[in-house]
């Protein structure tokens, strides 16, 4: 039957409904007009039900709702995730506002990256796509739940998140976003009428944000809102900020030192030729790994021979090696020395090297069991500046191994989770210092890079009460570290001078040990 310039093929009629249409000489025509007023009745039963108030399509908040009923748990694929980021950057035009909600829906995703969801959506920028669009992000989020074009409360949800990150990114506009050589991001904040560092996506940031964002709104945004600035400002600190160093402990600077007390105020030791000072606003960046502690502030008038009272070394030599590893371990570079500290129980071993590490990297954890693998021992290194590992009796050869490179200085890869070609890279230079019962050190290599220190067992007339010898010596610290820092200017200024007869396997730690000799370190 032909009707309005198309053609329906109808059932055979049983019972009289339907009636043939014939021409005046009584023939029925095959392609007989269908009367208006059976084309009015066919319409008015074809008619779609009358639709709500439209929405506007394209808009972010809507768009921003829409994703906020689409599920995003453990059984959404990456074709499924992927189809909702070209759908939402297309219904949205790619901008701001639409990858703030696309991010903040990809944060429930279990196997969620940050970064790669920017890099994600930069691809869609430089290959839009194409026949996707809104509709799919709509129609996905009518199949998940109905009525979410007449819920409020979730378009209020989702224009409150959009909002909120906008309050987020130009609050974060004050913070000095950059990157290091390895693509770690950071942000360069002031606190208090100082200077703090902190990586993005470090707790001390994100207080810093949170912290303006309630002075200014009174309350604290939601998650998915904080999760998308995050990531904004990752990818802007990675794709638009500086290239910058950042220094852990110590740093290097024009010939001068810089020794990060890692107090509230963030100042620094600068030591140079000429002697140390505490400087408010340091010229390079410091960052601060969790569980690092505060250096006392260094005063002068000590000597390097107050330490003597506090630690078990009546030997002068050996005395003279611990603070030669001292002054090594304050110093911008290496290779460091590994200090081996041998000794049965009761020898002092752990609390010589408590005051070692209070002396050059406090830490709320100071010594430590042997790491279960490589990949721990390079994470702790990232972490903390002077490692130290309690109780060794055997250091399998793996661990000689890496012990050697970060002694010299090398580098660790290891995969970035959750994912299969990325690359996390680890490069550190650290003083190591073991102390344990038997001779663990076998390896040749790790032998040469070694100091090797004996201690003998205390006499019981010469034992302390721990908590005093701690009081006493927290009494001496600041003196005590103001003459090793006298020891390091000294060596600064001696060391174009030195020149050595032989040099040994490690040369450069000889050479600066000699160069500090005189700086009120015993001379041997």
């Amino acid at each position: 039957m032909r009707g309005d310039g198309g053609y329906v093929v109808l059932p055979p009629s049983h019972d009289g409904l339907y009636e043939w249409v014939r021409d005046r000489d009584g023939y029925v025509d095959s392609t007989a007009e269908l009367t208006k007023a059976w084309v009015e009745h066919l319409r008015t039963l074809s008619a779609p039900p009358a639709a709500s108030a439209p929405l506007p399509a394209a808009a972010p908040k809507v768009v921003a709702a829409a994703l906020a009923v689409i599920p995003n748990g453990a059984d959404v694929g990456w074709g499924d995730w992927n189809r909702v980021g070209m759908a939402t950057f297309s219904a949205t035009g790619g901008s701001a506002d639409g990858f703030r909600a696309f991010d903040a829906w990809s944060a429930k995703w279990p196997r969620y990256d940050a970064a790669y969801t920017r890099n994600r959506w930069e691809t869609y920028r430089r290959s839009p796509p194409k026949r996707i669009g809104a509709g799919t992000v709509f129609h996905l989020a009518d199949e998940a739940s109905p009525g979410w074009r007449d819920n409020e409360k979730v378009k209020e949800k989702a224009g409150t998140a959009i909002k909120q990150s906008d309050v987020l990114i130009e609050l974060a506009r004050d913070a000095d976003l950059f990157h290091t050589e390895e693509g770690v991001t950071f942000a360069g904040v002031e606190v208090d009428g100082h200077a703090e560092t902190w990586p993005i996506k470090s707790k001390g940031f994100q207080e810093w944000l949170l912290h303006r964002y309630f002075i200014q709104e009174g309350g604290a945004p939601n998650r998915e809102a904080i999760t998308s600035v995050i990531a904004m400002l990752e990818a802007r600190a990675r794709f638009k900020g500086p290239t910058r160093q950042v220094h852990l402990r110590t740093a290097g600077c024009n010939g001068k030192i810089y020794l990060d007390l890692c107090d509230p105020q963030w100042r620094a030791v600068e030591i140079d030729a000429t002697g140390w000072s505490v400087v408010d606003t340091p010229p390079v960046r410091f960052t601060r790994a969790r569980g690092m502690l505060p250096l006392p502030t260094p005063v002068n008038g000590g000597t390097v021979d107050d330490l003597r009272q506090f630690i078990n070394i009546k030997d002068d030599d050996h005395f003279i090696l611990i603070v030669a590893c001292i002054v090594a371990a304050l110093r911008d570079r290496g290779p460091y020395p590994i200090l081996a500290l041998r000794g049965e129980e009761g020898t002092g071993k752990s609390t010589l090297v408590r005051i070692i590490r209070s002396l050059v990297d406090p830490n709320k954890v100071p010594l430590r069991p042997l790491p279960r693998d490589e990949r721990d021992l390079y994470i702790a290194a990232k972490n903390g500046y002077l490692l130290a590992f309690d109780n060794v009796s055997t250091l399998p050869p793996w661990v000689s191994d890496a012990f050697c490179r970060l002694a010299s200085g090398g580098g660790f890869a290891t995969r970035m989770l959750y994912t299969d070609q990325e690359e996390v890279l680890i490069d550190a230079t650290r003083a190591v210092i073991l102390n344990g019962i038997e001779d663990f050190v076998a390896r040749p290599d790790l032998a040469e890079r070694t100091v090797f220190i004996s201690l003998t067992p205390i006499a019981n007339k010469d034992r302390r009460v721990e908590a005093e010898l701690k009081a006493a010596f927290e009494a001496k610290r600041p003196a005590i570290l103001g003459a090793l820092l006298d020891a390091v200017a000294h060596g600064l200024r001696s060391l174009p001078n030195i020149q050595l007869d032989t040099l040994p396997r490690m040369a450069d730690f000889a050479k600066w040990a000699t160069a500090c000799e005189g700086g009120d370190v015993c001379a041997g």
